[in-house]
């Protein structure tokens, strides 16, 4: 008996010990969909009937085999377990399988390459379709040896995807130095993300990160319909979690796809589409990865005027782009063709597909320009609508989509805060009505005693305290999720989309008070001292004014798809005028529409209606 690592080497026939339990342990298989449609992108194989085999989890099983030196050996029976049984499934052809890959593997003195693609090909599957999950979980004991080894899965056309992302800490080197395919968002970043705008913040920015790259994300461990909603906010590409679906070991239990509300967030969705970049795509007829290598050569020969060729998996899910000038030996040779051929078929098609960044049609124009801007545009970006190929934005296309955006811009925005006018204030509330959420917070600011400021201080100084307030705005409400518009002068709409993080309304309160004692300064020590300002009043005589405040009605609307525009503007009118005449400047009231009917409650009865909103009884409009 020797160590290894620190660890006892058992003094037993570890193959017919591990064989043993290989045979009696079992797969379960969780969807992968994707997060616009609920079609099923993948399976994840799951090891089950540990515990009957006398393990206490899934890591033991493997931190055992690492222990015993049998790790690899383990593992290729347990992935040809797990690739053997789904094939049975119908359908699965068109689907891909995610395996967990236990990258101690690597350290095996047994370790060999070639294994997996031998059993892939005895079953006739493309290597395409079968995803390897690096996790984060364990770190790699020789990182550069490590690195080498997985790119060299990646050049045998493997796929990768990083598991539990985030989770580690050498998640970053691993994404920068594999580049793979998928990553997947660990489930701490998920659960409560629609609670906790730290997650929201990291979740974020790894999906931007990603995309950037052109890697597609998963996000997993989903439970509530408040994480899949978000997670398909921040631009989640796939879903996993017990909402969608739980892991099966009755493969007749599994479906093609799952229910997701797909035709209200689609919906949702369209509404935001920028007509902008519908303008300006390029809808150029991909390249497909079940392509022969003559009919691709020969599209660059005949296209001439194209020069970047998207390419899509069989699901029209696109992989990347071809361009003309890294197949010019082929292309302009006389034995291009044979060439190519020879080519295609030793190292595949994959050798030849470039990364570029991928956005979802929907995605704010603003997005898709800080994109091309970070890759200089000179590949394009493919544009997906519900993850499906769409068309691409080349070079040329993004410089009439920077024009057009300027001019929109321009005439779209306020023009001494630089936030949205009346031209889409009006078209934001128009689309309450059909924004597919449960509910939706309506804010109106309005400045106290501001004409008598004007009057004493000059609109300039006026201008300032404008400005000022945008500013606090910005800073206090979520940019990249709540709306914030500038209806002109001292007026102000916000509109808050599913606000149960701010159940109290505590935002708005600190906009008031910041926005009180940020306006202190703008006066002079005179007026400070008196707490007042002398102006006219409106009927010309002389008074002594309070300092500047702001007023906020706050409505809330329970039931957003039954919403007229014409009830709201004027509920939203007396609302104002109320908090104008209250004492704190606040008024807020919860309205609950219904098909025929409107319920409306004061202020005052509002935690009441939240505890037991059958307490009322509904007015007909």
């Amino acid at each position: 008996m020797f160590l290894i690592d620190g660890l006892a080497e058992r003094d037993l026939d570890m193959n017919e010990y591990w064989t043993d339990i290989c045979r009696n342990m079992d797969y379960a298989y969780q969807p992968i969909v994707n997060s616009y449609t609920g079609e099923v992108f993948a399976y994840e194989a799951l090891l089950r009937d540990w515990d009957k085999c006398g393990f206490s989890g899934i890591f033991d099983v493997f931190d055992r085999a690492f222990q015993d030196r049998a790790l690899y050996t383990v593992d290729l029976e347990l992935r040809k377990k797990a690739i053997t049984k789904i094939q049975a499934l119908e359908g699965i052809s068109r689907k891909a399988l995610f395996y967990n890959l236990d990258n101690r593997i690597l350290e095996m003195p047994d370790y060999k390459r070639g294994n997996t693609l031998e059993l892939l090909n005895s079953l006739g599957i493309n290597k395409s379709q079968f995803y390897f999950e690096i996790s984060e979980r364990h770190e790699f004991r020789s990182y550069t040896d490590s690195i080498e080894i997985l790119n060299r899965y990646k050049e045998e056309n493997f796929r990768l995807a990083i598991d539990d992302y985030g989770s580690g800490y050498s998640g970053l080197q691993l994404l920068y130095h594999t580049e793979p395919d998928v990553v997947k968002i660990d489930r701490f970043f998920i659960d409560g993300i629609h609670k906790d705008q730290k997650k929201k913040l990291f979740a974020e920015n790894i999906v931007n990160m990603s995309h950037l790259m052109g890697i597609k994300v998963v996000a997993e461990g989903i439970e509530t319909d408040q994480e899949l909603n978000f997670c398909r906010d921040i631009g989640c590409d796939y879903l996993q979690g017990f909402r969608i679906a739980r892991p099966e070991q009755d493969l007749s239990r599994l479906k093609t796809s799952y229910s997701l509300d797909t035709e209200s967030y689609g919906r949702r969705r369209g509404e935001k589409s920028s007509r902008l970049i519908e303008e300006q795509l390029s809808r150029i007829t991909p390249i497909s990865m079940e392509d022969d290598a003559v009919s691709i050569l020969r599209r660059f020969q005949k296209d001439t005027g194209t020069s970047i060729f998207p390419v899509v998996n069989r699901e029209n899910e696109p992989q990347g782009v071809i361009r003309e000038q890294d197949l010019k030996q082929y292309v302009y040779s006389p034995y291009g063709i044979s060439l190519f051929k020879n080519h295609s078929h030793s190292r595949g098609l994959d050798s030849f597909i470039d990364r570029v960044p991928i956005s979802e049609i929907s995605s704010s124009i603003s997005s898709i320009l800080d994109i091309s801007g970070l890759f200089n545009g000179e590949k394009g970006i493919i544009i997906t609508e519900n993850g499906k190929y769409r068309g691409l934005l080349a070079p040329s296309d993004l410089l009439k989509l920077i024009y057009e955006h300027k001019i929109n811009y321009a005439r779209e925005q306020n023009p001494l805060t630089g936030l949205p006018g009346n031209f889409s204030i009006h078209k934001k509330l128009s689309e309450i009505s059909s924004s597919g959420r449960k509910s939706t917070r309506v804010i109106f600011f309005d400045f106290n005693s501001f004409k008598p400021f004007n009057d004493n201080y000059g609109f300039r100084m006026g201008d300032r305290l404008i400005i000022l307030f945008a500013e606090i705005l910005k800073k206090s409400f979520r940019l990249n999720h709540d709306f914030i518009g500038h209806v002109g002068g001292d007026d102000f709409l916000v509109i808050q989309e599913d606000p149960q993080l701010d159940e109290e309304c505590r935002v708005v309160k600190e906009v008031q008070s910041d926005f009180a004692s940020g306006a202190l300064p703008y006066y002079s020590r005179e007026d400070r001292e008196k707490s007042c300002i002398e102006a006219k009043n409106r009927r010309g005589h002389r008074e002594c004014f309070p300092m500047i405040t702001v007023a906020a009605a706050v409505l809330e609307i329970d039931n957003p798809e039954a919403v007229e525009l014409e009830s709201l503007n004027s509920q939203l009118f007396t609302l104002k005028k109320r908090s104008k005449n209250s004492k704190d400047f606040f008024a807020r009231e919860a309205m609950n529409y219904s098909v025929s009917d409107l319920a409306v409650t004061s202020s005052m009865e509002f935690n009441s209606f939240k505890k037991d909103s059958s307490s009322f009884s509904p007015a007909v409009v």
